[in-house]
This record gives structure tokens, C-alpha cells and sequence, in this order.
């Protein structure tokens, strides 16, 4: 039996976090999420789409990176950008989207970026400061969040569900649920925090959010969405984000 899609070597016998135990948010995970998004967007996973066509991450150990492509996987561990082919692999430290750009074997793309819903910047030497255990925090929450998001998956019936992707543009993991002809769908996910609401939260965005906004009122611009501080107040955050998720979602198939 192959691997399942998605995952790579890297993690095919890796346990990932319960986090069952949060830590409160640093000052600097701001800063940290932001440098990893640039790299992300502009270097990994653009390096990916040239070669197979797809944009998208997934959680690695200690950190995030992209699914093996043309033989290599392209990476975050500590403060480090990892190149693994096999078991060759390069490791530099983090410095400048330019670097980055250079490390990935790309060029740098200012109207991809001017497409999506992300930052384009000027200066391409402008150094990205990351710290370590923001990128380790970073990891452990997306690797929640895929494990949730399976969860959700495993329980949906067949053809509603889409497999959790890293989406680098928006730098959230996600997946769509629900039925269109029902105006029941939406996507689902966990973002690291944004311009909406700058913590990490978990979130359901439905696709009629105007039309569906007497079955489940939005709360934010694009939906629902359950913080991270509220799961420090809890002794059980999956508990409590499944039981979220799942309330959300079926209030919005009735």
C-alpha cells in the first residue's frame, strides 16, 4: 500500500501532538508567522507548482513544508530552511525572502503575489526574523489542526469532503464539507492568525454565508471562529474544538 496523499516520508511514522497541554501565545509569533508565510508563499511552494502544478503544504515534524515533489521536500525545522532529498539533506538558516527565493531554485514572482490575498513586498532584503520556538508552536498547531480536520473527514459522507491542505496564499489549513445544493458547505479549518483576528483560531466559513445567516449567524466577516485563548481555558482543546466545529456545521445543514 502507497502512502496517503499528502504526507511524505518525513511524517509516515510520526505521532503528531495531541496539545493537550497550550502554552500562552509569544510576542514574537506575529513576526515569525509572517516571515514563514513570505518563504512559504513565494519560495516553497511556488517551487512546487512549477514542478507538479500544486500549491499547497502540509505539517512536517517541527515545523511545515511542502509533500515530496521532483524527489525533494523543501521545509522549516527550528530556524532553518531544510532541503531533503532522500537522505541527503541541506540545511541554511533563515535570512531573506532573496535567500529563500535562491535556496527554493526560484525566481521571485511579485504578480503571483499581487493575484492573491497576500503581502508583496519591495524589499527582497529585508531580513525575516523567526524564532524557534514559534516555528516548533507553529508546527505542533497545524499538526492539530490536520488531525481534527481528518477526524472531520473520516465522519463526512462520501464526496462531500476534500483532504487538508496548507493553503500558502492565506497560510491556513482547510478543508471544504457540506452539500452545495443544500447551501450547506463551507470550509473548515485553522488559521495561525491574520488580519481578521491576529491569534490562532479555528474557524467554519460557509460558501452562502449571507443566505445561511439564519441557520448559523456569522460572528466574523467570513463565518465562526473559536480562538486560541479560549483554548487555554480549556483542560481538553480538541474536546472542545471538535464539539465547536461539529455544532457549527450541523446547525448549518438544518
Amino acid at each position: 500500500m502507497g502512502q496517503p496523499e499528502g504526507t511524505s516520508d518525513l511524517d509516515m511514522n510520526y505521532a503528531w501532538p495531541a496539545m493537550t497541554f497550550l502554552a500562552p501565545l509569544s510576542d514574537s509569533l506575529a513576526t515569525t508567522r509572517r516571515s514563514l508565510h513570505l518563504i512559504a508563499f513565494y519560495a516553497f511552494s511556488f517551487a512546487r507548482q512549477q514542478a507538479d502544478g500544486e500549491v499547497w503544504l502540509t505539517p512536517t515534524p517541527g515545523g511545515l513544508g511542502t509533500p515530496s515533489f521532483d524527489g525533494r521536500v523543501l521545509r522549516f525545522e527550528e530556524a532553518d530552511l531544510v532541503s531533503q532529498s532522500g537522505c541527503n539533506i541541506l540545511a541554511v538558516p533563515i535570512s531573506t525572502l532573496r535567500d529563500a527565493l535562491v535556496f527554493a531554485g526560484v525566481e521571485y514572482d511579485r504578480a503571483r503575489g499581487e493575484r492573491n490575498d497576500i503581502e508583496v513586498p519591495d524589499n527582497l532584503d529585508e531580513v525575516l526574523n523567526v524564532e524557534v520556538s514559534d516555528v516548533a508552536f507553529l508546527g505542533d498547531y497545524f499538526s492539530f489542526g490536520q488531525s481534527i480536520l481528518e477526524d472531520l473527514v473520516a465522519g463526512a459522507p462520501d464526496g462531500d469532503d476534500t483532504a487538508p491542505r496548507l493553503w500558502a496564499e492565506h497560510f491556513d489549513l482547510a478543508i471544504e464539507l457540506g452539500d452545495e445544493g443544500t447551501k450547506s458547505r463551507a470550509s473548515v479549518g485553522f488559521s495561525p492568525g491574520d488580519a481578521f483576528i491576529p491569534e490562532p483560531y479555528a474557524y467554519v466559513a460557509p460558501w452562502w454565508k449571507d443566505e445561511t445567516r439564519d441557520r448559523l449567524p456569522p460572528t466574523e466577516p467570513f463565518g465562526v471562529a473559536l480562538r486560541y485563548s479560549d483554548l487555554l481555558e480549556t483542560q481538553d482543546p480538541r474536546a472542545l474544538v471538535l464539539s465547536f466545529l461539529g455544532e457549527a456545521l450541523s446547525k448549518l445543514s438544518h
